[in-house]
This record gives structure tokens, C-alpha cells and sequence, in this order.
């Protein structure tokens, strides 16, 4: 059960406990127990403004992280994990809505020993609810649901002007926006968002995660030679 729509602070993985979602379970037990790096619904009260002290608490260096990256749609964690190895000076937040996403993230930034990641239960349309001015360094959108099967779902797209203005005044100067798709009618209209909230395109500027990271959907795209569209924006 996907929490999009849903209030962030509300408790809604303890009403499927006893059995009814597994990763729902997991994800309470894990949450208080502390023994996953994973935050939901009531975890994310004070939390805004306050997750670079937060990743320096459970650091072992205790060192604030340089930037916050926050990559929308995590899937199983694969770009966010590898990021986070490359660069653990930085501190990188992956949000879904799916308890598996969720917990299966958080499961393998822990085996990894992972301690610059955290992985969250949210509707990235409520960003402004986590996340204070300027907290973020960057935002990354790599292959959102681009819901094409019928004409009336293509209100639900993530990425649009509210989104982009949403996240504006929350990305630090320069910000960066990232995002990867492989529907080209989706990526022009964020690329169209983005214009219109602010963002320029990158002109060769060093602020992004260097490499060019693959999703698992980026991967098999690939492999049925679908085209790729990849845009990054700066906010300066």
C-alpha cells in the first residue's frame, strides 16, 4: 500500500501490523528498535531543518555532512547506496511510498554499514513539510512513474511547476535537479517546469554526484535500447 496523499506524520504502517504487511511490520519494529536507518510518519516530526545533525549523530566521525542529497523514488536503493559509498561526505535521503522500497533500502545501506543514508516513508509532494530553507544540496528524480497507460493519470506525474517551486526555496545556492526518464513527453514538461521555477540548465558546473549513476530501470532500458532522456538544472 503506497502512502501517496497521505499526511507524512500520520501512523499509518501501525494499522497494517499483525500480519497484514510484512515490510509494515518491519518498518515500525525497525523505526523504534532504531536498528534500520529508516524514518516514517510520526519519526518526521522535528525533523525539519535538523538531518544534518541527525546523520552526525549516527556517523562514526560525528562530522555534519557537507551536503543533503535527496533522491525521489528510491526503488530497491541502488543509486542511492552507490552514491553514498562514493561520497560519504555528504548525506543522502531516499524517499517512497512503498513500505517495501522503504525497508528494503534501509536493509541494505545497513549491510553495506552505511551510515550517511536514511530512508523515508513520504509523499515527495509534501517536501516542504520535511526539509527547511535551503537544507538541500541537490534533488534526484531518475525514471519517475510516468504514468502513461490512460490520458486522466498523467495529473499523478510527480515532476510539475508546483513540485519544482516546492522544491526551490529548499535547495541551498547552487542547488541542483536531476532527473532521468524514459518518457520524452514527461521530460519536457519538467524541463519546462523547471524553467519556469527558476532552474537553469548545467552548464558543466561540479555540483552534482560525478558519475553517471544507473538505476536498475536505467539498466534495462538500456538493454532493450529504449531511449533515455537526462536532464540536470542549477538553482543559482
Amino acid at each position: 500500500m503506497p502512502v501517496r496523499g497521505r499526511n507524512i506524520f500520520e501512523d499509518l504502517p501501525s494499522g497494517l501490523l499483525n500480519g497484514v504487511n510484512p515490510y509494515a511490520q518491519e518498518l515500525v519494529e525497525a523505526c523504534q528498535a532504531q536498528t534500520l536507518p529508516l524514518l516514517y510518519g510520526p519519526y518526521l516530526r522535528e525533523m525539519k531543518g535538523s538531518w544534518k545533525d541527525l546523520f552526525a549523530r549516527q556517523s562514526c566521525s560525528r562530522l555534519i555532512p557537507e551536503k543533503l542529497i535527496l533522491e525521489v523514488g528510491v526503488h530497491k536503493g541502488k543509486t542511492l547506496l552507490e552514491m553514498a559509498e562514493a561520497f560519504p561526505s555528504y548525506g543522502f535521503i531516499g524517499l517512497d511510498v512503498t513500505f517495501k522500497r522503504v525497508v528494503v533500502t534501509a536493509r541494505k545501506a545497513r549491510l553495506r554499514g552505511l551510515t550517511n543514508v536514511l530512508s523515508v516513508l513520504a509523499d515527495a509532494r509534501m517536501l516542504g513539510d520535511l526539509f527547511g530553507p535551503r537544507e538541500l544540496g541537490g534533488c534526484i528524480v531518475f525514471f519517475p512513474d510516468p504514468w502513461l497507460k490512460k490520458k486522466n493519470q498523467r495529473h499523478q506525474r510527480i515532476i510539475n511547476e508546483a513540485f519544482m517551486r516546492g522544491l526551490e526555496p529548499l535547495l541551498e545556492r547552487p542547488g541542483f535537479f536531476w532527473m532521468k526518464t524514459d518518457a520524452g513527453d514527461y521530460f519536457h514538461e519538467g524541463s519546462a517546469a523547471a524553467a519556469r521555477a527558476g532552474f537553469l540548465p548545467a552548464q558543466g558546473e561540479q555540483i552534482f554526484p560525478e558519475g553517471d549513476w544507473e538505476s536498475s530501470f536505467e539498466l534495462m532500458f538500456k538493454r532493450k535500447k529504449v531511449p533515455i532522456d537526462s536532464g540536470k538544472w542549477i538553482l543559482f
